[in-house]
Order: C-alpha cells, then sequence, then structure tokens
C-alpha cells in the first residue's frame, strides 16, 4: 500500500509538471487582423533623380562602412562591389515605372 501511494503522487506529480510545461500562445505570434497589416507594396513610379542620388549615395557609404579587415576581400574589391551593387539597384529603381503594367492586370 505504501508502495501504491508513492507510485501515485509520483505520477501525479510528473503530470503536473508536464501540465505547466506546455507552451501557451505566444501574444507577439497573433495574427493580425487584415486591415491591421503594414502596406508592403512596393510604391510605383520612377523617383526622381535627386531621390536616386540621395539614395545612391547613402547605400555605397553604408556599404562601404559595412566593410572589415577580416573579411576575404581587400578594401578595393569591396567598394568595387559595392558600386555595382549601388548601380544594379540604381538601374532597378530607374526602371520601376515598368512594374506599373504588371501591378494593372
Amino acid at each position: 500500500m505504501w508502495c501504491l501511494s508513492r507510485v501515485c503522487l509520483l505520477s501525479l506529480f510528473l503530470v503536473s509538471v508536464s501540465a505547466l510545461a506546455q507552451p501557451g500562445v505566444d501574444p507577439t505570434s497573433a495574427v493580425l487582423p487584415r486591415a491591421q497589416l503594414p502596406n508592403t507594396a512596393p510604391e510605383l513610379g520612377t523617383p526622381s533623380e535627386d531621390e536616386i542620388r540621395t539614395k545612391s549615395a547613402y547605400w555605397h557609404d553604408e556599404c562601404i562602412g559595412d566593410w572589415d579587415r577580416q573579411t576575404h576581400m581587400t578594401k578595393k574589391e569591396w567598394a568595387e562591389t559595392c558600386q555595382r551593387v549601388v548601380d544594379s539597384r540604381v538601374k532597378w529603381l530607374r526602371g520601376r515605372d515598368n512594374l506599373e503594367d504588371l501591378y494593372e492586370r
């Protein structure tokens, strides 16, 4: 009888501990209603040349600032890669007015 009561108490303890360890609903991962979701669609139309120049200078400076001595590239190689990336972004920005046809269908 004594052994049976200990086994029952141990079982009850293990069940209660496992119930407490169950994950609950994470309030940060709750699904937002559709009206509250942010609009992530790209703005259509081509930005002005001043905006493009400002953005490209910012992107280039930011990219150059990310270089580190421990990378596999020299600073010169990194700068050339940064310029290539910025040029492709500018090319994409200038061609955005062609995207209007895609979104109007």
